[in-house]
C-alpha cells in the first residue's frame, strides 16, 4: 500500500519536472517511495526530511 501510494503521488500527482528539485516531507514507506517516484520522474536533486533520527543512515 505504501509503495503504491508513494509512487503513484509523485509520478501522477506532483509530475516533477526533468531535473527539477523535490523535497519529501516522511521518510516512512510512503515518503521513501515518494523519494523513489521523483527519481524515477527525473529529479536531479531529492531532500529528505525526517523528524525520527532513527530513519538516517550514519
Amino acid at each position: 500500500c505504501g509503495i503504491s501510494t508513494g509512487l503513484g503521488a509523485s509520478i501522477n500527482v506532483a509530475k516533477p519536472p526533468k531535473g527539477s528539485t523535490v523535497a519529501i516531507f516522511g521518510l516512512g514507506a510512503v515518503g521513501l517511495a515518494a523519494a523513489e517516484g521523483a527519481r524515477i520522474a527525473g529529479a536531479s536533486r531529492i531532500i529528505g526530511v525526517d523528524l525520527n533520527p532513527s530513519r538516517f543512515e550514519e
